[in-house]
């Protein structure tokens, strides 16, 4: 991944806000919500920063292993975006969701220098993504009557409401002046402290 991100993006951006507003348009019935979807999407467009070469479909069908070499496969939505988005992508679509897990793929991607704020970032990338997504599966629902695109806007919808279990219950969150944990639940709602990035 990181290997790609070190490439020199393409012009064009891949939008997910743009995305999200266009499968929320072409959807007559919704058959998910997300409480708090506006302000939260706000608030993270403010911190988007697309200027990396991202492939934007992290997902395991997408990732070919042999015993030589690793394939990533699949460029349909390949474009500038957020690189927190494609991790996003490769920890949700992919359910490593312990810390210690992602600990360990901070450790390589990062150099071992770690932002102690990154897992917050991309966690919240992580509910856009069920978003972006569920609305893309509810609209592929209604259109085509499908019961697999039922069950991942379902399980986008329980994802960012935070009814998956996770390896952990609480976050760190160190804003200038003081430390509040929030709960792993209330993800949708945190504001972002400023990037380091």
């Amino acid at each position: 991944m990181k290997s790609l991100h070190t490439k020199n993006a393409p012009l064009f951006i891949f939008n997910p806000f743009g995305k999200i507003e266009f499968y929320k348009s072409q959807i007559k019935e919704r058959i998910v919500s997300f409480p708090n979807e506006e302000n939260f999407l706000e608030a993270l467009k403010k911190e988007y920063k697309p200027n990396t070469l991202c492939h934007n479909d992290f997902v395991q069908g997408n990732i070919l292993y042999s015993d030589t070499k690793d394939y990533l496969i699949d460029y349909e939505y390949a474009a500038k975006n957020d690189y927190r988005f494609d991790i996003a992508s490769f920890f949700s679509e992919n359910n490593i969701h312990y810390i210690d897990q992602r600990d360990q793929f901070y450790q390589t991607y990062f150099d071992g220098e770690i932002d102690p704020m990154i897992d917050v970032q991309v966690q919240a990338f992580e509910r856009m993504e069920d978003i972006l997504w569920g609305y893309w599966a509810n609209m592929l629902y209604e259109q085509r009557g499908e019961q697999i695109y039922f069950d991942i806007a379902k399980d986008k919808e329980k994802h960012y409401r935070g009814e998956i279990a996770s390896g952990f219950s609480s976050i760190s969150i160190n804003s200038s002046s003081d430390k509040e944990t929030v709960k792993y639940m209330s993800l949708p709602m945190i504001c972002f402290a400023p990037l380091s990035l």
